[in-house]
């Protein structure tokens, strides 16, 4: 990609029929070079659309397109995408919220490892 030339992407294969992008959420975008200064993931975008296109799933589901142009800041270094990627944080979080939740609904004398029903696999010990 060049710096300072607008791009137009269109992502064609959304199925929800419903976006935020219709009241103005924004692509996320990141540059290793400005990572460098402390600047992460950032919302970009303009002439944002959401809307239904003319292909369809197997199961007769319309399919719906995002479109948006936008310019990136340097040559050869911005990766962009619909929605910004979660830290390894919030990751571990997410998977700690539902282990948690899911304890909570067990009985109190229970052993049952709350991980397991989680991820419904053990890993055998080394």
């Amino acid at each position: 990609m060049k710096q300072g030339v607008d791009y137009t992407l269109n992502i064609v294969n959304l199925i929800k029929p419903d976006s935020l992008y219709r009241v103005g959420m924004r692509p996320a975008m990141f540059s290793a070079i400005d990572a460098q200064n402390g600047i992460g993931w950032r919302r970009t975008g303009e002439k944002i659309a959401y809307y239904d296109n003319s292909y369809e799933t197997e199961g007769g589901q319309p399919y719906y397109t995002l479109t948006f142009t936008l310019s990136f800041p340097h040559d050869a270094d911005a990766a962009t995408s619909h929605t910004a990627s979660p830290t390894l944080t919030q990751t571990c979080q997410g998977f700690f919220d539902l282990a948690h939740h899911a304890a909570q609904q067990l009985p109190r004398d229970s052993e049952v490892d709350p991980m397991y029903h989680l991820v419904r696999q053990r890993v055998p010990p080394s």
